[in-house]
């Protein structure tokens, strides 16, 4: 509580908006819409506790997803008792061998990925996802979703920063 000499009573201007609401806003400087709708919509593998618990979750998302390749994201095999990534044979088990899975890793710098995409980016089958290969299969796997992969992504990004009261995003993804 301040003593009653440092209370400065501010004049505000009152317009009657007629039953009108007006909020403030924020703008989003920086966002790839894309990228953010794909997480948004995609398969969240933070939970996973364990290798055979991600490749669970994968196979049950691959069977409720059936069109179009996986994006998923989130795993950390460091957490995980075996302490071991996703293999592209693991991946082909949960999903199939012509399905196409990208599944990024949560420190979003490296990632796993099917044998379909790894062909793709002319990524061998167990090079590690790093650097320019992981560069690369990202890019085979953003070239390979569908038109209507693409248009949800972008809704689920834009629907969740109307959410949050961001009104006007700047698309930095290019």
């Amino acid at each position: 509580v301040y003593p009653q000499q440092h209370i400065h009573l501010v004049r505000a201007t009152v317009v009657d908006l007629e039953k009108a609401f007006v909020a403030p806003a924020f703008v989003d400087s920086h966002v790839h819409v894309t990228a953010t709708g794909l997480t948004r919509i995609g398969l969240d593998l933070r939970p996973a506790t364990s290798l055979r618990h991600c490749l669970d979750l994968l196979t049950e998302y691959s069977r409720t997803h059936p069109d179009g390749p996986i994006w998923a994201h989130g795993w950390d095999e460091s957490m995980w008792p075996q302490q071991q990534a996703p293999t592209t044979s693991d991946i082909a088990a949960a999903v199939g061998r012509g399905r196409e899975a990208y599944l990024v890793r949560v420190d979003a710098h490296s990632a796993a990925a099917s044998t379909v995409l790894r062909q793709a980016a002319a990524v061998g089958p167990d090079s590690p996802l790093t650097g320019d290969s992981h560069h690369r299969v990202r890019r085979a796997a953003r070239d390979s979703l569908t038109v209507t992969q693409r248009a949800a992504a972008r809704q689920a990004a834009l629907d969740s920063a109307a959410a949050a009261g961001i009104v006007a995003v700047h698309e930095c993804a290019g």
